[in-house]
């Protein structure tokens, strides 16, 4: 699972199979995370849309059969996957695509006291519940 921008851009930069990543890998091995967060930010770089799950996919289709699931179900679902119980640092572009900034209340301070009060406003702080396993089709065990 990503901990921060470079983390997700390296299980990205992996493959298809890579599970977890958020894209935001087009510009990690020249900027920095926090050069790379300026540069969302400011509109100077489009996030790509988060990695989508076989699971997340499969939610979605039985929550909305047929039908193609708004861009902000699809991102509070992939948040709930890839990041549930963690805290995360998040940007969303006009065009909805939410990146993932920083994960980890650490890693987030180190981000915000980074920015510039302008850049902290447009950060969205969330803890995303982990997708319960009847939502992703995982049998549920107890013991």
């Amino acid at each position: 699972m990503p901990t921060n921008v470079a983390d997700s851009a390296q299980q990205i930069q992996s493959g298809p199979g890579a599970s977890g990543g958020d894209a935001l890998a087009t510009m990690s091995g020249i900027l920095s995370d926090i050069q790379l967060a300026r540069e969302l930010i400011a509109g100077r770089q489009e996030p790509h849309p988060m990695f989508s799950s076989k699971q997340v996919d499969e939610a979605l289709e039985r929550l909305l059969p047929g039908r193609v699931p708004p861009l902000r179900i699809r991102n509070a679902f992939n948040l709930q996957f890839h990041y549930g119980g963690r805290t995360v640092a998040c940007f969303e572009s006009p065009s909805g695509v939410v990146a993932v900034l920083a994960v980890g209340v650490e890693k987030i301070a180190k981000l915000l006291k980074s920015l510039t009060p302008d850049e902290v406003d447009r950060i969205v702080i969330h803890y995303p519940m982990p997708l319960p396993a009847c939502e992703t089709g995982e049998e549920v065990v107890t013991v």
